[in-house]
């Protein structure tokens, strides 16, 4: 312990900064030489849900007379449910209140529910409005009094999400976007629950935002390409069509990443650029569904997809293999819903060897990962034959991935031999993802040439 304590306290930080939360803190309670190299990683990170008697003990420990841990606050996240005009729950927020204002060094903060924070203790929106070290700022459960403090934001916010309360608000609430105009340095915009009018705002554009969310929102694509013209990744869900009928609607020159819920989402918003990396969350189950997916698919021309379909679908994959000359990876999860509460997977996936691996075997895909929800312990001879069988009926392959869940895949480089015959050779994961990372770069995009020294890779 001696030879521990005699070390100089950048070696200390160093090793410290691996503990947990936790550990970090008993470290501090029990040794006065690190306690405060301890102090600052146990609260560089404080996480409260919903636990009021467990916040009032923080924030009365960082407003004592003697605490000057407070400084030490980096990324905090505090829910605080209650009832406005609930004396536990004012008191609550007034603390926080205080806690925030001194609190100069918070860098990450999401709190919420916002709306009725505001309307129990109106402070503590200015508390929030002031700090001016903010990088990202999460308002949850928000409304109209929520929306009007973006205007007053100081700090120069790199990522911003704002959640409003479960039923949209309306085009007469004020509107986020004018009212964050001034915030030009964010990157990143994550907007959930909100009403948009139908024009664009002339003087809101963000040209340094990267990474654009609208989740359960009702707004019109046009007026997010005219605001966020240089944006790289999309993610939607749930939002309503607010396009003008019979128009064409204009869209970016091209995203590096597209992550969709269901095929609907691309109903309401008909993305029709070149598009790197395409991802659909839900289930693909009906066969309208899967139609349309990939007419989409077909449309935004991806280089990596990855879904998940309860059907081998192998019409639709004929007409991707026919017309997807860029894709290069697939992710795909094979679900068998019938009998199954488990969603065991392996009968799809017999269907799907037989109806859309030969399809594949006509496309150039270098990278295919194969997920079958369930236990494939249940059919150990689909287990053991089946990465030969992909490798043989797909010449272009260069990596697989096989299993039942993301976190347990067993993963191959495919090589030539010697006897110019091509073999599998296994690889952990790390070497599996470094080579989907590389095909879902830019640089793969301007060459699509393969980079064979990833396989040389056995680590």
């Amino acid at each position: 312990m001696t030879q521990f304590l005699d070390l100089n306290d950048d070696v200390l930080d160093a090793i410290v900064s691996h503990l947990t939360v936790t550990h970090a803190l008993h470290l501090a309670c029990a040794c006065r030489r690190v306690h405060d190299i301890a102090m600052r990683r146990a609260l560089s990170r404080v996480t409260i849900f919903n636990q009021r008697k467990r916040f009032m003990k923080f924030a009365a420990c960082m407003l004592s007379d003697i605490s000057y841990h407070v400084i030490y606050l980096r990324k905090v996240h505090i829910s605080l449910f209650g009832d406005v005009g609930e004396t536990d729950f004012s008191s609550a927020v007034r603390l926080l209140t205080h806690v925030l204002r001194r609190a100069k060094n918070i860098q990450s903060l999401g709190l919420g529910p916002m709306e009725l924070m505001i309307a129990s203790v109106p402070a503590v929106a200015d508390a929030v409005c002031g700090m001016e070290n903010l990088e990202a700022l999460w308002l949850y459960n928000g409304g109209q009094e929520t929306i009007l403090m973006l205007d007053k934001i100081q700090s120069r916010l790199e990522r911003l999400v704002v959640h409003s309360w479960s039923d949209r608000l309306t085009t007469d609430a004020p509107q986020v976007l004018p009212l964050i105009a001034h915030i030009q340095s964010l990157q990143s915009l994550g907007l959930h629950n909100l009403t948009f009018q139908d024009e664009p705002h002339p003087h809101a554009i963000w040209r340094n935002v990267r990474i654009l969310r609208l989740e359960s929102c009702r707004a019109a694509m046009p007026v997010f390409v005219h605001s966020f013209p240089t944006i790289r990744a999309l993610h939607l869900k749930g939002n309503d069509r607010r396009n003008p009928q019979g128009e064409t609607v204009r869209c970016w020159p091209s995203l590096d990443e597209l992550s969709v819920n269901t095929v609907e989402d691309l109903l309401e918003w008909p993305i029709t650029c070149p598009v790197r990396c395409v991802s659909y969350e839900a289930l693909i189950q009906d066969p309208g569904d899967a139609e349309q997916a990939f007419v989409q698919i077909k449309n935004v021309k991806p280089i990596v997809l990855s879904l998940s379909i309860l059907n081998s679908f192998s019409d639709c994959w004929a007409e991707v293999a026919r017309s997807g000359h860029r894709l290069r990876a697939i992710t795909v999860t094979l679900v068998n819903l019938y009998g199954s509460a488990s969603r065991i997977g392996t009968p799809n996936y017999s269907r799907w060897m037989q109806n859309v691996l030969p399809v594949l075997g006509r496309s150039q895909i270098m990278f295919l990962r194969i997920i079958i929800p369930g236990s494939l312990h249940t059919d150990r001879l689909v287990y053991e034959k089946c990465p030969e069988q992909i490798m043989k009926s797909i010449p272009s392959l260069r990596c697989l991935g096989f299993g039942d869940k993301p976190s347990t895949m067993c993963w191959w480089r495919i090589v030539t031999n010697r006897a110019r015959r091509r073999e599998l050779k296994q690889i952990s994961e790390a070497a599996g993802m470094r080579v989907l990372e590389y095909i879902s770069s830019e640089t793969f995009e301007m060459s699509t040439v393969f980079d064979e020294s990833l396989l040389d890779i056995r680590g």
